[in-house]
């Protein structure tokens, strides 16, 4: 994966205050056992899809069931690697009634060897996900006939641990001290990236590449954060990413949370992440970032294109134009070139994104873990809903 800015200088004075800051941080993360996540054994990852795999067999559709980061990252690897042979993917993370009958009539009657229902869930009582397994599957007067195509991801000693515990089912623990927004890079997740019949040996491959350049030196994500914190930034209010392809749509969105769960804590921090599908917003928002110009950098997600197909050139074209739309309007923003889909390359746009993050979090005193205020909402909701219960 290659990074590029624009205006060029921005970088040049970024890696001035990285140098100065380096060796301090790379300190800071590897004697701290939060930072874990970063350091996971590319074998055990690789190990864990192969049988995420064997498990769901030659299953064509894998629903997941699970909100935030518990479901972005899946999706994004899925998006950014899935092939021909891959699985389609179902997130279920809206408490939507029709989605639900539809998906409960596909439980009901297709072949259980054609899909598999992945739950997740933390803490293991997360309102809408419980509420959704409950409709969707446990609740259902099929269950019985799916339960050997169902799986739990959740912590030990939750309440949907004992649940799964006392019916049967398979669960794949997950850690406590990782977020979901940091547990991309975990057994569990790559459990079920094989269920999805992508080839997680290559995307623990590249995420064991990413690690080992990190730790030797590699200094584009400390760049990036320090870019975005320059004095070039702090009248900028609105960090745009703007996927070039639909496949990079969840891509951007896990990057959106990643940056707005870890680093929205105090007011000193104002930059706001939001998503643009870029071909779709073109012809929607585009004139409005141009015409009246609101304070605004942009990240580009691309990768690289077939030329011998009209969509490939039609791709290169449109990016090419925006991009240097942007120029002419004088608008800061970075380029991700990624490879193409199926070479493990958005495992290492994730680790460094998650890199530029927490390198972020330790320059301005920020713990980018844990989401206070998000508890305070979560706690309201359940009580809300447990007053309503005939």
């Amino acid at each position: 994966m290659n990074i590029s800015y624009w205006p060029a200088y921005l970088d040049v004075e970024a890696l001035e205050r990285v140098e100065e800051n380096k060796a301090r941080f790379f300190s800071h993360i590897q004697n701290d056992d939060r930072f874990a996540f970063l350091r996971q054994d590319a074998k055990e990852l690789a190990l864990a899809g192969r049988n995420g795999k064997t498990w769901a067999g030659n299953a064509k559709t894998v629903y997941l069931i699970g909100l935030g980061g518990s479901r972005y990252g899946v999706e994004a690897l899925f998006g950014g690697e899935r092939s021909f042979d891959s699985a389609r993917l179902v997130c279920v993370d809206v408490l939507d009634e029709l989605l639900c009958d539809e998906i409960k009539n596909h439980l009901e009657h297709d072949e259980p060897s054609d899909f598999v229902v992945v739950i997740v869930s933390k803490s293991g009582d997360t309102l809408e996900t419980s509420v959704l397994a409950d409709e969707i599957v446990f609740n259902a007067p099929f269950f019985s006939r799916i339960k050997e195509r169902v799986l739990i991801e959740t912590e030990k000693g939750s309440s949907l641990a004992n649940k799964a515990e006392g019916l049967g089912l398979r669960i794949e623990y997950v850690s406590s001290d990782v977020g979901g927004r940091f547990s991309v890079f975990t057994p569990a997740t790559f459990f079920v990236l094989g269920a999805l019949s992508l080839d997680t040996d290559i995307i623990a491959q590249r995420y064991s590449l990413a690690e080992s350049e990190f730790t030797c030196g590699e200094l584009s994500p400390l760049i990036r954060a320090e870019v975005l914190m320059s004095k070039e930034f702090e009248k900028i209010y609105i960090h745009d990413i703007m996927a070039e392809a639909e496949r990079f749509v969840p891509l951007s969105y896990w990057t959106r949370q990643l940056w707005a769960e870890s680093l929205g804590k105090v007011q000193s921090y104002t930059l706001l992440p939001t998503v643009s599908p870029l071909t779709r917003d073109c012809h929607s928002v585009l004139q409005m970032y141009f015409g009246s110009k609101p304070s605004r950098a942009v990240s580009f997600v691309v990768s690289e294109h077939d030329m011998d197909m009209s969509i490939g050139r039609a791709s290169f074209a449109i990016t090419e134009a925006v991009t240097q739309a942007h120029k002419d309007h004088a608008i800061p923003h970075f380029i991700h070139m990624l490879e193409v889909a199926g070479n493990g390359d958005t495992a290492t746009y994730m680790y460094r994104e998650m890199v530029s993050v927490l390198y972020t979090a330790w320059t301005k005193g920020i713990d980018p873990f844990g989401q206070p205020d998000i508890e305070e909402y979560k706690k309201h909701a359940k009580e809300i809903f447990n007053k309503n219960i005939n």
